[in-house]
C-alpha cells in the first residue's frame, strides 16, 4: 500500500501540468529518431528509455529508437520488461530517412551520418566548462542541443556552442515505492547518501561534517550506498576518517548495485537524505528524495536549482574552486560545499527528530518538495518541450541571421583594456559578426577600416553623455553589448539603471570586469541590477567568490586573460644561468607605476651585483600619461643615480609595440614582477613575459594567483624577498626549473588568445540563437 504522501505524489506526477507550449508550425510532422545507451543500468540508458518513450507517448510524431552501445545494435535484451514491448514495436528498421529529426544521447558524443537532416544532442555535464573537443563535435556536426536544466545550458553556452540549448527538463527514471514489508526502524536516525562516489559527490566533505558534528554518543547512522568503479575512494576515505577519530558515529557502506525494491527501502528507511555535491547536471536522487517526502541536505549550485531552494531543501553554502575531475579542462570549475555548513544543517535535522518538537517547519518544507519535484520531473512536459525544440531547432537552420554586437571600452588608447580588447575582436569572424565600437577614448583610431566607431570619451562628467550612448546602442539595433570595464571609465551605480533599458529593448548585456575588489566599497542597490546581466565576466577565482558573496552566481562565468602564442620551441633550463656564471640579465615589463615595485627591483638588484657582479636589469616599463607614473620615473631613475647602477640599467619608458616589446624580452634570463598592493584581478604584462617562454618570478599578491602553478613565486614583497627568490630560483636543480618550463608551455596553448576569443565569440552566438 502507498503512504498517505505517495498517492500524492504519484497523482502528482500522473496529472501535473504546465502552462500550454506551443510549437513553430512546421509543414509537416516529421519523424524523431532517438539514438544511444537502451540497455542496462546505466543512467544514459535509463534515462534513454524513459524519454524516447515519452516523446512516443505524445504522439505528435513518430517515434523510432536506435539502440547504440559503442555501435549500433539490435540487442535489447538487458531492458527492464515494462520497456520490451513498446521497444519492439519502436527499433529503427529503415536507417535512412528523407526528412527526420534525430536525438542523440550517448557517451562519448556520436557523429550523425545525415547532415541534410536536424541533429540534436541530449546533453548532461557537471562542472563550469565542456572539453574544447565535445564543444568541436557539438559545432561542427549538431544544430542545436537539448538539456535537463539551465545549469548545463549555461555551461554548454559558456563553454563555447554556438547553437540554440534547448531546457527541456526531466522526468524521474525511478520512482522509490513505500515497501509493504518495511522492517520497523530502531531509535536510530539515519542520513542516506546515493551516488556514484565520484569525488565530485562530496563523500570526503559528507564524512568530513558527519563525523565532527556527531559521535559515538549519538543515535544516528550514515548510510552510504554507491557501486564500484575507478573513481569510487568512499571505503579509503572511511577509513582514514575513522583514524582521525576516538569515537566516531556509526557509517554503513553499500557498495553495490541495487534492485529498484531494495533502493526504495534504502530511501523510506532513511530520515533524511544528503547530498553534498560540486556539480551536477541534473541530481536524480534529489527528485527521488523530495518525491519521497525526506528532508533534503544539498548544495546550493548546480542542476538541482532549477528545483530546490531554501523553501524545498537545506540548501549548503559552497566556494567556487577549480574541478579535480577525471574530464575536467583547463579553467573548469565545480564548488566545494561548506562542511561547517553541512554539518549545522545535519545536526538541525537531527536535533528536531530527537526532540520531537519544532517540526513545523520540516513539515512544510518536505510537504513543499514533494510538490514541486512532482511538478518538475513530468515526461509529459519534457516531451511537449523537446518537440517544441526539435522544432524551433529545424527553423533555426533556415533563419541564421549576422549578430550586431556593441563593444564599449577605451579603443584606441595605450591602456590594458585596450589591448585586450585588440586582441579579443581582430580574431572574430566580420562575416558573422558586425562589430560596433563604443569607445571610451579621446584618442581618435584613424587606422581602423574594420569596425565602426562612435567616440564617447566624458562619460564619467556628464551624464548626459551616458544617456546619449544608450540611445546610440538602441539606434545600431545591437544584440549583444560587451562592457569592458574598469572603475576608472565612469561610475558604475550611474550605469546600471540603464540596464533596464538594454533588456527591455532585447539587448544581451556582457559586463567584463577587470577588477572586483572596488565593488566592495560600492552601495549594495548596485547588485540586483548586476543579475539582469547575461553575464558576468572575471579573469580569476577569487573574483568568481568574490562576486558570490553578493549574490551573484548564477550569471558569472570564468573567462581568463589570453596571451600570445608565439608557438615557442621548447625552452630548456639549460639557459637559465647559474649564480656561479656571475651574469645575468634580470628584467621587468608593464606600465611604470607604483604599485608594479619598481623600486623594489631596483634595490633588489644592487644587492644581486654583490653575489653576480656582471647582471644587468631591463626595465621595459613604459611611462602612462598621468602624473603618478611620470613622478614614479623620476623617483626610480634619482634612486638609481643614487646607488651608483643607473648605468646597468636599461630605461625604455617609451610605449613599445608588443612585437618590440617580446624582442626586448627575450634578451633577459629571468623576467620579474615584483608587484606591491593592488586592486586588479589579473596582469596583462606577465602574461606578455610568458608569452617568450621566459621564467617568470612574482610575489605572492592575489593578481597572480591564476598563474601561481606556472611561475615561481617568492615569499614576500620587500627587497629582501625579491633578492632571497632570484637566489633561490637560480639554484633550484635543472629538473624543477624544467618542469615550470614545459607546465608554462602548456599552459600558453591553453590560453592562447585565439582560443579565448573564439570562445568568447561563440558565447556570443549562443546567447543569441538560445
Amino acid at each position: 500500500m502507498f503512504s498517505i504522501f505517495q498517492k500524492i505524489a504519484h497523482h502528482f506526477l500522473k496529472k501535473a501540468t504546465t502552462k500550454s507550449i506551443t510549437s513553430p508550425f512546421l509543414k509537416s510532422s516529421p519523424n524523431i529518431i532517438g539514438h544511444g545507451h537502451i540497455n542496462g543500468t546505466y543512467s544514459l540508458a535509463a534515462f534513454n528509455r524513459s524519454f524516447f518513450k515519452a516523446l512516443h507517448d505524445n504522439k505528435s510524431s513518430k517515434v523510432y529508437v536506435q539502440p547504440v552501445e559503442g555501435k549500433e545494435t539490435d540487442d535489447i535484451k538487458n531492458v527492464p520488461h515494462r520497456y520490451k514491448k513498446w521497444l519492439q514495436k519502436s527499433l529503427l528498421k529503415e536507417k535512412t530517412f528523407p526528412s527526420a529529426i534525430n536525438i542523440y544521447n550517448h557517451y562519448p558524443l556520436l557523429i550523425p551520418k545525415n547532415k541534410n537532416n536536424t541533429n540534436l544532442a541530449l546533453f548532461f555535464w557537471e562542472e563550469s566548462l565542456v572539453p574544447e573537443h565535445f564543444i568541436k563535435t557539438l559545432n561542427e556536426h549538431y544544430d542545436g542541443a537539448l538539456v535537463t536544466t539551465h545549469f548545463v545550458k549555461k555551461v554548454l553556452i559558456d563553454s563555447g556552442f554556438e547553437k540554440r540549448v534547448s531546457v527541456i527538463g526531466s522526468g524521474l527514471t525511478f520512482i522509490p515505492r513505500n515497501p509493504q514489508n518495511l522492517s520497523p526502524k530502531n531509535k536510530v536516525f539515519t542520513f542516506f547518501h546515493n551516488s556514484s562516489c565520484f569525488p565530485r559527490k562530496g563523500i570526503d566533505i559528507l564524512l568530513q561534517a558527519y563525523t565532527k558534528t556527531f559521535s559515538t554518543q549519538d543515535s544516528v547512522k550514515l548510510i552510504i550506498k554507491g557501486f564500484p568503479n575507478p573513481h569510487n575512494e568512499v571505503e579509503k576515505l572511511t577509513q582514514e576518517i575513522f583514524s582521525k577519530h576516538a569515537n566516531p558515529p556509526c557509517i554503513e557502506i553499500i557498495n553495490r548495485d541495487l534492485s529498484e525494491p531494495e533502493l526504495s527501502s534504502m530511501y523510506f528507511q532513511a530520515d533524511s537524505i544528503v547530498l553534498p555535491t560540486r556539480g551536477e547536471g541534473l541530481n536524480l536522487p534529489a527528485g527521488e528524495a523530495m518525491i519521497c517526502n525526506k528532508p533534503l541536505i544539498i548544495t546550493d549550485y548546480g542542476a538541482q536549482v532549477d528545483f530546490c531552494n531554501s523553501e524545498n531543501a537545506w540548501m549548503i553554502d559552497y566556494q567556487y574552486g577549480f574541478s579535480k575531475s577525471h574530464l575536467r579542462s583547463p579553467h573548469s570549475l565545480w564548488v566545494n560545499p561548506d562542511p561547517d555548513d553541512l554539518a549545522k544543517k545535519m545536526r538541525e535535522i537531527f536535533e528536531i527528530w530527537k526532540s520531537n518538537s519544532n517540526k513545523k517547519n520540516l513539515n512544510n518544507k518536505v510537504t513543499k518538495a514533494q510538490k514541486d519535484a512532482s511538478l518538475f520531473f513530468n515526461w509529459s512536459n519534457v516531451a511537449k518541450k523537446a518537440i517544441q525544440a526539435c522544432n524551433e531547432t529545424t527553423l533555426d537552420k533556415q533563419n541564421k541571421k549576422k549578430i550586431n554586437l556593441g563593444w564599449l571600452s577605451p579603443w584606441g588608447n595605450k591602456c590594458g583594456i585596450a589591448e585586450y580588447s585588440n586582441f579579443i575582436l581582430k580574431e572574430f569572424n566580420k562575416d558573422e559578426i558586425n562589430i560596433n565600437i563604443y569607445s571610451l577614448s579621446e584618442i581618435k583610431d584613424t587606422s581602423n577600416d574594420q569596425f565602426t566607431i562612435s567616440y564617447f570619451d566624458e562619460l564619467n562628467k556628464n551624464q548626459k553623455n551616458l544617456k546619449s550612448l544608450i540611445n546610440k546602442i538602441i539606434q545600431d539595433k545591437i544584440d549583444v553589448l560587451i562592457i569592458q570595464y574598469n572603475f576608472n571609465f565612469f561610475p558604475i551605480s550611474k550605469f546600471t539603471p540603464f540596464i533596464d533599458i538594454l533588456k527591455h529593448e532585447k539587448i544581451k548585456v556582457i559586463f567584463v570586469f577587470h577588477a572586483t575588489k572596488p565593488l566592495y566599497s560600492l552601495k549594495k542597490t548596485i547588485f540586483p541590477k548586476l543579475k539582469l546581466c547575461n553575464r558576468i565576466l572575471v579573469h580569476t577565482l577569487s573574483d568568481m567568490n568574490f562576486l558570490k558573496s553578493y549574490g551573484l552566481s548564477k550569471n558569472t562565468t570564468l573567462m581568463p586573460h589570453g596571451v600570445i602564442n608565439n608557438s615557442i620551441p621548447n625552452k630548456s633550463a639549460d639557459s637559465i644561468p647559474r649564480i656561479e656564471d656571475k651574469k645575468l640579465i634580470l628584467g621587468s615589463y608593464g606600465f611604470f607605476m607604483p604599485h608594479k615595485g619598481i623600486f623594489q627591483l631596483i634595490n633588489s638588484f644592487k644587492q644581486i651585483l654583490n653575489i653576480i657582479p656582471n647582471a644587468h636589469l631591463v626595465l621595459i616599463n613604459a611611462e602612462y600619461a598621468n602624473r603618478t607614473s611620470q613622478e614614479e620615473v623620476k623617483r626610480c631613475m634619482f634612486h638609481a643615480k643614487q646607488l651608483g647602477i643607473y648605468h646597468l640599467i636599461e630605461w625604455h619608458t617609451d610605449f613599445k609595440s608588443n612585437a618590440d616589446s617580446l624582442a626586448l624580452i627575450e634578451k633577459c634570463d629571468i623576467m620579474v614582477f615584483p608587484y606591491q598592493k593592488t586592486q586588479e584581478s589579473s596582469s596583462a604584462a606577465v602574461r606578455m613575459a610568458l608569452a617568450t617562454g621566459k621564467p617568470v618570478l612574482t610575489t605572492p599578491n592575489p593578481i597572480f594567483d591564476d598563474i601561481q602553478s606556472i611561475t615561481y613565486q617568492v615569499k614576500g614583497s620587500e627587497t629582501k624577498d625579491i633578492t632571497e627568490g632570484i637566489l633561490n630560483f637560480l639554484s633550484l636543480p635543472k629538473t624543477d626549473q624544467q618542469t615550470l618550463l614545459d607546465n608554462q608551455k602548456q599552459w600558453l596553448i591553453d590560453n592562447d588568445w585565439k582560443k579565448i576569443s573564439h570562445r568568447l565569440q561563440s558565447m556570443i552566438k549562443g546567447l543569441v540563437y538560445s
